[in-house]
C-alpha cells in the first residue's frame, strides 16, 4: 500500500484539493462541482451486473442430457435478490458467447460524470 500512495503523491503533486460521491441507479449523467480532469481521478464500485448471450439463433431448448444451465446469482446489495437459473439451449454449429458486465462511471468533462448503470462513484482532485 505505500508504494500505491507514493504514486498517487507523485500523480497529484500531493496533497487532496476536493472529493465528490454519489450513488447511481441507472445509466446517465451527474452534474459535479468544476474539477481539473488532469488532476481528478474516478473510482466507482458496480452494484450490478449484466449477463449476455449473444449465440442465441435459432435456439431450441436443450435436452437434460446434452447441455448444461447457468446459475446466477443476483443481489442488488441492499439485501434482495437471490439465484436465477437460466434454461440451456443448444445451438447448432455455434458455441455460446456468454458475457458478464460490470458497470462503471468516467468523468466525461470538468463538470460530468457519466455512469453506464448502477453505481458508487467518487472523484477525487489533487493539486
Amino acid at each position: 500500500m505505500e508504494n500505491q500512495m507514493s504514486v498517487i503523491s507523485q500523480f497529484s503533486g500531493g496533497g487532496v484539493k476536493s472529493v465528490q460521491s454519489g450513488v447511481a441507479t441507472i445509466a446517465g449523467t451527474t452534474t459535479i462541482t468544476a474539477v481539473s480532469t488532469s488532476k481528478s481521478v474516478v473510482y466507482s464500485i458496480s452494484k450490478g451486473s449484466l449477463v449476455v448471450n449473444s449465440s442465441v439463433e435459432s435456439a431450441t431448448p436443450a435436452s437434460t442430457t446434452s447441455s448444461h444451465s447457468i446459475s446466477v446469482n443476483i443481489n442488488n446489495g441492499e439485501g434482495g435478490g437471490g439465484p436465477i437459473t437460466m434454461p440451456a439451449y443448444n445451438v447448432p454449429g455455434r458455441a455460446n458467447n456468454i458475457t458478464a458486465k460490470q458497470y462503471s462511471a468516467k468523468l466525461t468533462n470538468s463538470t460530468t460524470i457519466t455512469v453506464d448503470g448502477p453505481c458508487e462513484w467518487q472523484v477525487v482532485e489533487y493539486y
